[in-house]
C-alpha cells in the first residue's frame, strides 16, 4: 500500500522483486498508486556491468576476410586426373550412371565432390561422349570387376582406420577392419589380399587397353 508493487510479465522469465539479478533482466510491470498496471520504464534499459565484460576479448575485424558456410569445410586436394583416371572414370560412368558417391569409391585419393566436378567438367568439354556413354549398357562383367575394386578399396580404408584407431587407444588393431569380422568384406564376401587388390587393378589396366580408352 501507498508504493509501487513489482509483478511478474508473464513469458517473460521476470521474477518478483527480491528475487536474483539474473532473473530480473526483461521488462517488468508495476502497480502505481492508482492501482493501474504499467510498464516500468527503468527496466526496459539494461547496462552492463563492468565485471561482466571483463571476461570478452576485442577482436577487431580489417574485412579482408569473409567467413561463410565454406570456410570450415573439410577439402579433398582436387588433383588433375591422368589419362588413366579419366579412362576409369568413363567406364565407371557407363557402369554405374551418375552416382558419384559410388564412383569415388574407385579413387581412394577423391570424394564425390571431385568426381562430380570431373562430370561437369566433361560434359563441358566432351559432352557427346558423356551422353553416349550414360545411354550405353555396360558390360556386366566389366560392372563386376569394377565392384570388386570397390569392395577391395573399402577393405583397404576399413583397415587403415581400424589400425588408426587401435594406435590413438593404444590397443591391438582387427584384422577384420572396424566393425568387421576378419576375412568378411561388406557386401558378405571374402577380403581380397594385397595381392587379389594388385590383380584387379592389372585386369583393371589390361580391360582398359582393350576396350580402347
Amino acid at each position: 500500500p501507498g508504493g509501487a508493487q513489482t509483478l511478474a510479465l508473464p513469458g517473460s522469465g521476470v521474477g518478483v522483486a527480491g528475487t536474483s539479478r539474473q532473473e530480473e533482466v526483461g521488462p517488468r510491470v508495476v502497480v502505481d498508486a492508482s492501482g493501474r498496471i504499467v510498464v516500468d520504464a527503468g527496466s526496459l534499459t539494461i547496462q552492463a556491468q563492468r565485471s561482466e565484460l571483463a571476461s570478452y576479448e576485442r577482436v577487431e575485424d580489417d574485412g579482408r576476410r569473409t567467413i561463410n558456410s565454406h570456410s570450415y569445410m573439410r577439402r579433398t586436394p582436387n588433383e588433375r586426373w591422368s589419362p588413366e583416371d579419366t579412362a576409369l572414370f568413363y567406364r565407371a560412368l557407363r557402369a554405374f550412371g551418375t552416382d558419384f558417391s559410388l564412383i569415388a569409391q574407385l579413387f581412394p585419393a577423391r570424394d564425390r565432390r571431385n568426381v562430380k566436378n570431373k562430370f561437369n567438367r566433361e560434359e563441358r568439354e566432351s559432352p557427346e561422349l558423356v551422353n553416349s556413354t550414360l545411354k550405353s549398357r555396360g558390360d556386366p562383367k566389366d560392372k563386376k570387376i569394377l565392384m570388386d575394386i570397390v569392395r577391395a578399396n573399402i577393405m583397404t580404408a576399413a583397415a587403415k582406420a581400424g589400425a588408426a584407431g587401435a594406435a590413438a587407444s593404444g590397443g591391438a588393431p582387427s584384422q577384420g577392419g572396424a566393425g568387421e569380422p576378419s576375412g568378411q568384406s561388406l557386401s558378405g564376401g571374402a577380403a581380397q589380399s594385397p595381392s587379389q587388390q594388385g590383380g584387379s587393378q592389372q585386369q583393371l589396366q589390361d580391360e582398359n587397353a582393350e576396350l580402347g580408352l
